[in-house]
């Protein structure tokens, strides 16, 4: 189900925002949704974050990735959708921290709010 346009013209923002630092300066890759990241195996787990930026140290740059990622990002972004309740956005945070995902960034089109996650601090 398509989330609408006013998460899809966030999540531009956001790739276009960070496009702007991270290019530049060759510091790894950023991907938009529908890309993938594999979080484990046996049972499989995917997830398509809206924004994820991983590192040159864990990808190379030049890299090309067919199908799903296997490398985990070093920061996500997830934009909140109208119909996602705080539960549902907490449990995505804690679940992609929980499997290596260094930095979540939450962001709310709704309330122009953006709440930080990583492992240091209690979710």
């Amino acid at each position: 189900m398509a989330a609408g346009q006013v998460h899809g013209k966030t999540v531009a923002n956001v790739v276009i925002e960070l496009g702007r630092f991270v290019r530049p300066r060759g510091l790894g890759t950023l991907v938009a949704s529908d890309s993938g990241v594999l979080l484990e195996r046996d049972p499989d787990t995917v997830r398509e974050p809206d924004v994820a930026f991983t590192s040159a140290e864990r990808l190379p740059p030049g890299s090309e990735v067919e199908g799903y990622a296997e490398v985990i990002p070093d920061l996500v972004a997830e934009v909140a959708s109208r119909g996602d309740s705080r539960y549902e956005v907490y449990d995505k945070a804690r679940m992609l921290l929980g499997h290596g995902v260094r930095l979540v960034r939450v962001v709310n089109p709704r309330t122009r709010t953006v709440r930080v996650h990583h492992p240091d601090l209690r979710l």
